[in-house]
């Protein structure tokens, strides 16, 4: 595994090393963390800092600063080393609790009694068809129109809760025309798919790349620029990684609908052939990293 020290100075080896010239030292950068945990998730010596890092727990950042400066030995004096290590490790605490938190909302239920939950399926539907009412009132067959497959959508929440609800509702919101536009398409009479059915669908297979790691460098860009931008506390790094994840969620979603369209299949029966195709792709772009 490349040693820790180079990677925090950002001297890491180069053919300069072999007649003296070193780089100078650099501040830390999103592609350092992903070095660093590279390290760490190779190191026989720091076993038990990958323990606590890569079962998603969450750490306290100088304590594990501590462990990894003992077990590799590192200088202690370098301000720019010990700097870049706890930044690395409270963007990847940062990152933790971003996957953690998208667990727990997928394993909380859609509960039509608590108004947030009501809320925001009723904002679904105002931003997939504005304008329109429906007259079935809550329970209706008129949610069919947004692909989902019976009266009441409650049953379609039951895989990814309150997640697959959250995400569709942000698909609709940050980019309304498109979702709009796949809705659309979902509608063709002989290509027909289920679009909300569709969308837990996808929310199922962005979870999984989340804790398969595979989101772990754009949701540290996502933090590192939320730390820039000065919303540097605990909670808005962990939401600035949550919004990486649901802006993966919308790149899937227009992924799928272009590629159904593109397919031209004779039925839905097809589903699971696009779907498949649509997630090796994205299993392409976002490979495992460490």
């Amino acid at each position: 595994a490349p040693e820790v020290e180079p990677i925090l100075s950002g001297r890491e080896w180069s053919v300069g090393w072999l007649w003296g010239a070193l780089p100078p030292p650099t501040f830390h950068t999103p592609a350092m963390t992903t070095k660093l945990l590279g390290s760490i998730k190779r190191s026989k010596q720091l076993a038990t800092v990958r323990d606590r890092i890569f079962t998603l727990r969450t750490f306290a950042p100088e304590l594990v600063c501590n462990m990894v400066e003992e077990r590799k030995n590192l200088n202690e004096e370098r301000i720019i080393i010990h700097t870049n290590l706890v930044l690395c490790l409270q963007q990847t605490r940062a990152i933790n609790g971003a996957i953690l938190g998208l667990e727990a909302t997928a394993k909380q239920s859609f509960d039509r009694s608590v108004p947030i939950h009501e809320n925001l399926l009723e904002e679904l539907w105002e931003l997939l068809k504005p304008g329109v009412r429906r007259t079935g009132g809550a329970l209706s067959s008129e949610w069919g129109e947004l692909g989902f497959q019976g009266n009441d959508p409650a049953t379609d929440f039951r895989g990814m809760g309150l997640l697959g609800l959250q995400q569709l509702v942000y698909f609709a919101r940050e980019r309304p025309s498109m979702a709009r536009h796949n809705l659309t398409l979902s509608h063709h009479p002989r290509r027909y798919y289920p679009f909300a059915t569709t969308g837990i669908n996808v929310t199922a297979f962005v979870l999984s790349l989340a804790t398969e790691r595979r989101l772990d460098g754009i949701m540290l860009q996502a933090v590192n620029r939320s730390e820039v931008e000065g919303e540097g506390d605990d909670r808005e790094l962990v939401l600035a990684g949550e919004e990486a994840a649901h802006g993966v969620y919308c790149d899937v979603m227009e992924a799928f609908a272009a590629l159904w369209e593109e397919r031209d299949p004779e039925n839905v029966m097809a589903f699971r052939h696009v779907f498949a195709e649509v997630k090796a792709r994205f299993h392409r772009i976002f490979p495992v990293p460490y």
